[in-house]
């Protein structure tokens, strides 16, 4: 930057034959410009909830902000907003491997235990060798019951990971 402005300032003095005193003084008006424009950009920038609401706000169906939001929001005990944005993206991208994954975790959390296997075997359908996906889904059938489907996610897991403990413990 300081390469740029003494070289600009340079050539328009022995090239452009501009004297340094107006360029001086449209280098301060952009200076002050740019503070202006970068103080207005740090009020979304003052937390993880400003930044990604901003985001949402301003770009179209933004899975990824809304997945980064939910999983704030969470963090904060606010689960009944964060599975709405995480609902959302999963309409936007079905095949978002995170939000399948998280809005499983928070339907789970609240007893939701059906609606929950659906997120974690989408998940899984995702990415067939997710220790987590499996291990929530496994442990989804296991709480509503369904011990035999249970036992082959759990050893479906330790094919995977042969050490994974929660799996032996299960």
């Amino acid at each position: 930057f300081i390469t740029l402005v003494w070289g600009m300032a340079g050539l328009a003095q022995t090239r452009l034959h501009i004297s340094p005193k107006p360029l001086a003084g449209v280098g301060t008006v952009a200076v002050v410009i740019c503070a202006l424009l970068t103080s207005k950009q740090l009020q979304h920038w003052r937390n993880t909830e400003t930044l990604f609401s901003h985001a949402i706000a301003v770009t179209e169906e933004n899975y990824l902000a809304l997945n980064h939001l939910s999983t704030d929001l969470m963090n904060h005990g606010r689960r009944e907003e964060a599975e709405k944005y995480l609902a959302e993206a999963v309409r936007i991208r079905p095949q978002f491997y995170q939000a399948r994954l998280n809005l499983g975790n928070i339907l789970a959390n609240t007893g939701r235990l059906t609606e929950a296997e659906e997120h974690f075997r989408a998940a899984v359908r995702i990415s067939p060798e997710s220790i987590d996906a499996l291990h929530n889904l496994g442990n989804s059938l296991r709480a509503q019951g369904k011990i035999s489907e249970a036992i082959s996610i759990f050893q479906e897991i330790l094919r995977i990971d042969g050490s994974y403990a929660d799996a032996h413990s299960t």
